[in-house]
This record gives structure tokens, C-alpha cells and sequence, in this order.
């Protein structure tokens, strides 16, 4: 136990350690700031002349000095900020690298003058415009904060806004650029929430997180499953869910392993927790573990296994760490995401929306995919000590709706398949699992045996998929959506 509290310690020490790195607030000395002007008048007159490279080359020197005199802290960058015309504001930053920790940025024209009239030289707004893009948007992007949504872009550029408010006097800003920032910024927070303003309005700039939904128990009504790791522990604390009884509540269920049993219940939202440090004391091997769930009569309604290792178990006292999320996520979708340091307590982020959790151990989560808002968005994994580093994905919808499942003989019918989302490019494989009641016949598709495979060309759109009974009798039509590599 001490070593886990004092390696505990050593972590949060580290955290705080990395938090309170701030910029010194040193305005250039007047040696400096003289240097500064002849960057700038040599901006001037490169403008005058009209020569491109000459410009280029001009801007991109103040650029430097700035950087220089005013100690804007490199550590976030790829590399060198530097003067990019085609911007159309004053910068454009966007990470760089496979954890997107690092960001390259590119100032605008209008980084260089006064907001006010667009032709006053202001060194003061070009250093002020640095710090918004390097410490404001790098900082977010290295502290895993960069939301790509509309409130979460809404809070990063509020925060840095604020940065620039807040170091007006070292960057000399004027009043009316001053002014210029808190009427910028005030544009953005309009656009928030009640609870992200709350959040704001107390110098936090993370997401209010919307709370995970509980569709998965629609979502799997009907046969009993039980979600569990696909391997844990021997003395680890995992997580586990049951899905399809109509009451959840109180459903007995049982981990065997080596000959040993551990016995627990779940909660009323079919909630359990496994541990094994007794049933599986014993094992010196990885060993496979049975996982039943008994209903109030002692019946067997559900069984999966798991795989335990061997403890003593890593302890979680840091952020957890994983290699990757599927490009492509389909609500509705249960995804497995393998990895370190995770824990009982790890959940999925994507976007704003925390997603349900239905299993959870040391080295794996398993998630319910179901958030509003469909498209490109940010995904990572969490837990109480961090966060990991985040993937950009696809979330898409698709749903299959038929009048019934039933058929008679000679009869037509037509199932409908809804999507939106979807990648051009991706491939729709139909399978018809009945081909002795149905036939099956999708428009456009290339068909082969018992399946057809459709190309979607615009991300979202309706497919019928025409049927007509062999036989009189129920039928089954699955489906499968391959993404463009």
C-alpha cells in the first residue's frame, strides 16, 4: 500500500509540476523592442516594394525576433511558426504527429497590424496573436483539450482569448485592441451553454461532458448477454454489465476458475463487479475463466469467459494508454479498446459525450457507442488520472427496417436501409441468411451468391433492399459496412 500512495504522490507531483510551467511575463527590453521596430519597418518597406520573397522574408524575421524577445515558449511546436499569405486571419494552427501533442502554426497578414483599420503596424498584436495560437491553441492540443465540435472549438478559443486579455499589458496592446479581443471573445461564450459557461466562468476550459445514455439496455433487449474484459487479473477489480432481461437488478452472476468460484450480484442497471482474488489465488498460468449469469430462479440465462492472468496487477496511478480507435464508429456499435493502465473506472470519450461503459479492466475497455452528433470527431480513453491521447474518427448511423419478418410465399416486400455519415467509398455487404424463404435484390449492387455488395457514393441516403418469398416462413438479412482504406 505505501508504494502504491507514494508512487500515487509521485504522479500527482509531476501533474501539478506540468501545470504551473508558465510563461515568463517579460516585456523586451528598449534595446530589444528598437531591434523589434526595425523588423518591422523593414516589413514596411518590403511591402512597399512589392516583392513577394522579399515580404516573406521580412515578416518571417519580426516573426522570429518576437518569438525571441518576448520568450513565447517553443516546446508544443513541430517547428517554427511562420508567415503563410493565403491565411485569412491572424494565425492558423494545426497539430502534428501520430498523438497530435506537437502543432504547426502559420500567421496571417493580419497578424502584423492593428485589428482596428488592418494597416497600423502593431508589434504588440503580432506577439499577442503568437501567444493565442502557440500557448492557447499548442497548449491545448498538448494538454489533450483540442475539441473539434462547435462548443468545444467555442472553449478553446475562449481560453485563448482569455490568455491574450490576460498578457495584454507585457504585449503593449492599445485599448482598442483591448477591445477587439473581449468582443472576439464574448462571440465565442455566446455560443456555450448554461454549463460550460459555469465552467468558463471559473477559469475551467474543459468540456462539460455530456453523461453516457443507456440505449445499450434497448439496444440489447431480449437474450441475455454479459459483457466482460477479455482478460483480467487474478487480484484486479474489473467491471461487467449485463443486457436483455427486463429487470436487472439483483442477477446472480459467477466467475469459475481453477475450480474455485467468486459469486456476485448486479446492480439495477445490471452493473457488476468481478473480482477474483480468491477463486483465483491459485493459478501460476494465464487460465480460462467461465462467466454465467443465473436469473432469480438459479437458471442460466447468459455465459462468456475471460482469460486471467496471473497477478499481482499493474497499478493504475497514471493516465491510460492505448495505440488506437477504429477510423469508423457505428452507432449502435460495441467497441473494445485495448491498452494500459485503464482500470474499473476507464470510460470512452467521443466528442463531448462520455460513452457507456460496459466493461472495463486494467488493460481493455469495452463501450456502448451513442452520441448526438454524427461525423468527424475527436475520440480518447479516460480515467480518474488522465486522459489518453485522442484519434480522430468517423461516427456514422445505420439502421435496417423491414415491416416484418415474415414472409409468404411469392409475396414482395421491402426492407429499408438508412444511413448517414458514411464515408464515400465505404461498401455495403447484404447477406441474405435465408436464401430457402427469400430471395434478395438490392439496386445497384453487385450480387454474388447470397450477398450484395453496394458502394456508397454520398455519405447519406436510403437503400431498399427488395425481397420476395421462396417460402412462406421468417427471414434474416444481415449486414456489414467495410470503410475506404
Amino acid at each position: 500500500m505505501l508504494r502504491t500512495i507514494m508512487k500515487l504522490f509521485a504522479v500527482i507531483a509531476l501533474q501539478l509540476t506540468l501545470a504551473f510551467v508558465v510563461w515568463a511575463q517579460t516585456k523586451p527590453t528598449a534595446e530589444q523592442f528598437k531591434e523589434l521596430q526595425k523588423a518591422m519597418d523593414d516589413v514596411q518597406t518590403a511591402l512597399k516594394g512589392g516583392d513577394a520573397d522579399k515580404i516573406k522574408e521580412a515578416k518571417n524575421k519580426l516573426i522570429k525576433l518576437t518569438d525571441k524577445y518576448y520568450k513565447i515558449p517553443a516546446d508544443n511546436l513541430s517547428e517554427e511558426p511562420y508567415y503563410d499569405p493565403a491565411v485569412d486571419g491572424e494565425g492558423s494552427t494545426g497539430r502534428t504527429g501520430d498523438d497530435k501533442k506537437k502543432i504547426r502554426t502559420r500567421l496571417g497578414e493580419k497578424a502584423f497590424f492593428d485589428p482596428s483599420d488592418g494597416k497600423t503596424p502593431s508589434i504588440g498584436w503580432l506577439a499577442s496573436s503568437k501567444i493565442h495560437e502557440i500557448m492557447g491553441h499548442g497548449g491545448q492540443a498538448a494538454g489533450g483539450t483540442w475539441y473539434t465540435d462547435d462548443k468545444g472549438t467555442a472553449i478553446n478559443e475562449i481560453e485563448a482569448y482569455d490568455l491574450e486579455i490576460k498578457n495584454a499589458e507585457t504585449t503593449g496592446l492599445s485599448k482598442g485592441e483591448i477591445d477587439e479581443l473581449k468582443k472576439r471573445r464574448k462571440d465565442w461564450y455566446d455560443k456555450l451553454n448554461e454549463a460550460n459557461k459555469k465552467k468558463v466562468d471559473k477559469g475551467d476550459y474543459t468540456m462539460a461532458f455530456l453523461p453516457p445514455s443507456d440505449r445499450s439496455k434497448q439496444a440489447f433487449s431480449g437474450g441475455a448477454q454479459v459483457f466482460v474484459s477479455g482478460e483480467v487479473y487474478a487480484d484486479e477489480v474489473a467491471t461487467a454489465t449485463v443486457r436483455g432481461p427486463r429487470t436487472l437488478d439483483g442477477l446472480v452472476v459467477t466467475t469459475e476458475v481453477g475450480g474455485q468460484k467468486a459469486e456476485t450480484r448486479t446492480d439495477r442497471d445490471g452493473r457488476v463487479t468481478i473480482s477474483l482474488a480468491q477463486a483465483a489465488k491459485s493459478i501460476i498460468t494465464a487460465t480460462d475463466a467461465i462467466v454465467r449469469v443465473l436469473d432469480s430462479t438459479g437458471k442460466e440465462i447468459a455465459r462468456t469467459q475471460t482469460r486471467v492472468l496471473p497477478g499481482p496487477a499493474p497499478d493504475v496511478i497514471s493516465r491510460p494508454v492505448i495505440n488506437n480507435i477504429p477510423a469508423d464508429l457505428r452507432r449502435g456499435d460495441v467497441v473494445t479498446i485495448p491498452g494500459r493502465s485503464m482500470g474499473p473506472e476507464c470510460e470512452m470519450i467521443v466528442g463531448n459525450q462520455i460513452q457507456e461503459t460496459l466493461a472495463a479492466s486494467v488493460n481493455e475497455v469495452t463501450s456502448y457507442v451513442d452520441t448526438p452528433k454524427l461525423g468527424t470527431q475527436d475520440a480518447w480513453v479516460r480515467n480518474p488520472y488522465g486522459e489518453s491521447k485522442s484519434f480522430e474518427c468517423n461516427v456514422y448511423s445505420f439502421e435496417v427496417s423491414a415491416p416484418r419478418t415474415t414472409i409468404r410465399r411469392g409475396e414482395d416486400l421491402t426492407a429499408t436501409a438508412q444511413y448517414q455519415s458514411i464515408r464515400p467509398g465505404s461498401k455495403i455487404r447484404f447477406k441474405n441468411n435465408t436464401p430457402e424463404v427469400v430471395t434478395m435484390n438490392v439496386p445497384g449492387a453487385v450480387t454474388t451468391g447470397n450477398e450484395a455488395v453496394l458502394k456508397v457514393q454520398n455519405p447519406n441516403g436510403t437503400i431498399p433492399v427488395n425481397l420476395k418469398g421462396v417460402n412462406t416462413g421468417a427471414f434474416s438479412i444481415s449486414y456489414e459496412v467495410v470503410p475506404p482504406k
